[in-house]
């Protein structure tokens, strides 16, 4: 399992800890406590006092990463990013993109940290297998639906443990593991960001070994 995980967050029971594994957009989960890599040697990152790494904001939802074009982004991990066109998400509140080419990640701010979207590649073989997974293990409120005929993982927002996280969803476009954050608006209207990106994706883009 490499660093290039997908974001997965572990909402144990029995622990009061959330697992943030690989992808660094864990600034609008609050109440995290445990950050942590899968691979590349668990490499250990300072943390803010919210446990956050350092650096990271919502206005930075990556670390190390470079600002640039959507455009750009997309020819640095040779995937065309799909930009949502909704009333919360959309190219007239895009309010910066980062990428780590190295990493095959882009992260899309849209209006001012209020809601964020990161593409990286997946590591997961089935998606409906791994959100269902996710479900057995966590203790947050989550659920699998359909949007466009792809799995979607919904969670739903302040029923993790401490009762803070945001609303997020997850789905699998073509190998492309995309979460969906926001600590503003509804899964609903989450769900709507995700139809519009895999409306906007319609015409197919590569998969991450392609």
């Amino acid at each position: 399992m490499s660093a290039m995980n997908s974001l997965m967050l572990r909402l144990r029971n029995r622990r009061p800890a959330f697992w943030i594994i690989a992808s660094w957009i864990v600034t609008t989960l609050a109440g995290i406590t445990i950050v942590g890599l899968a691979g590349g040697g668990g490499t250990a990152h300072t943390t803010q006092d919210d446990g956050t790494p350092a650096g990271v904001s919502a206005a930075t939802p990556l670390a190390n990463a470079q600002q640039m074009s959507v455009a750009r982004a997309s020819s640095a991990i040779g995937f065309k990013v799909p930009v949502p066109a909704t009333s919360i998400a959309s190219q007239g509140n895009l309010t910066a993109t980062w990428a780590r080419a190295d990493m095959r990640q882009v992260a899309l701010v849209f209006d001012q940290g209020k809601l964020t979207i990161v593409i990286q590649p997946a590591v997961y073989q089935d998606p409906s297998t791994d959100y269902q997974t996710f479900i057995s293990e966590n203790s947050a409120q989550a659920s699998v639906s359909h949007v466009a005929g792809l799995p979607v993982l919904t969670i739903t927002p302040n029923t993790d443990y401490y009762r803070t996280n945001p609303a997020l969803v997850r789905f699998d476009l073509n190998g492309w593991n995309v979460d969906i954050s926001s600590a503003n608006y509804t899964t609903d209207e989450l769900l709507g960001v995700a139809a519009s990106m895999i409306k906007s994706d319609s015409t197919g883009s590569p998969s991450p070994t392609t």
